[in-house]
């Protein structure tokens, strides 16, 4: 049995069963592919290749599958009827092992026995740590860039006292002037939003194309991105825009 990756990889578009796959010069019937699941986050449950026990065994696993003359098993993946009874399953795991092993009840066990509700819980935990994380980076950046906002635009309303006060001589209110430059600091956080929803697009557009995740980005993260860029132009470029408001046509004519 082959994952659906796995039959892509080795054929194509083509039908893979009844085909032969060869690994480490033997070679394996294809009888059946497996549907397909995704990424699972620890790996790409799609690119598997299952054979029989015995034969891989003998076949494929050689002296590295023999441990004290018996056979070893690392790993084995159980299934219960229902929700329900996974507790009651994982306690006649443990019992059973516990038995095989000549372990008693009281005794440390040298083996782990394990539900995919423990595997999401610890996901969830780190899931949520990063995240945590990521926004405490994000918040960083967003202060980082919105200083940088604001000073540009204190320079620029420098760099433009003649004309600011050319347009207060000509009749252009605070009220205009305070316009002008928020909406201009507004276009600036814009473009930048822009740039780094594309950068995000790209980046996630490579990892889906490595298979590594299948990352997307989606509406409402791009229009928190754009509302997050105009919040941030916009604190940051009130007090460039209000201090160029208050400039005095007399003096601002007269700077050098």
């Amino acid at each position: 049995m082959i994952g659906s990756q796995t039959a892509k990889d080795f054929f194509g578009g083509l039908n893979p069963i009844g085909r032969m796959i060869k690994i480490n010069g033997t070679e394996f019937e294809v009888v059946g592919k497996l549907k397909e699941k995704g990424s699972s986050g620890f790996g790409n449950v799609d690119s598997i290749i299952i054979v029989p026990l015995e034969t891989g065994y003998e076949k494929l696993f050689g002296s590295g599958a023999v441990n004290n003359g018996k056979l070893r098993l690392t790993d084995i993946a159980m299934s219960a009827a229902s929700p329900q009874a996974v507790t009651d399953v994982l306690i006649q795991v443990e019992r059973i092992l516990r038995s095989q092993r000549h372990i008693g009840l009281n005794d440390p066990i040298d083996f782990s026995v394990n539900s995919q509700a423990a595997f999401l819980t610890t996901l969830n935990t780190i899931t949520t740590t990063l995240t945590a994380f990521l926004g405490f980076i994000a918040g960083i950046s967003l202060l980082v860039g919105g200083i940088g906002i604001m000073n540009i635009m204190l320079v620029s309303v420098t760099e433009r006292t003649r004309e600011i006060g050319l347009r207060k001589a000509v009749g252009a209110t605070r009220r205009t002037i305070l316009f002008q430059f928020l909406v201009e600091t507004l276009v600036l956080s814009m473009v930048g939003g822009g740039l780094g929803i594309s950068l995000g697009w790209l980046t996630a557009f490579i990892v889906r194309s490595l298979n590594v995740v299948k990352a997307q980005v989606t509406l409402d993260s791009v229009l928190l991105a754009f509302s997050l860029s105009a919040a941030v132009g916009i604190f940051f470029g009130l007090y460039p825009a209000f201090r160029a408001s208050r400039l005095q046509p007399i003096d601002a004519l007269r700077y050098e």
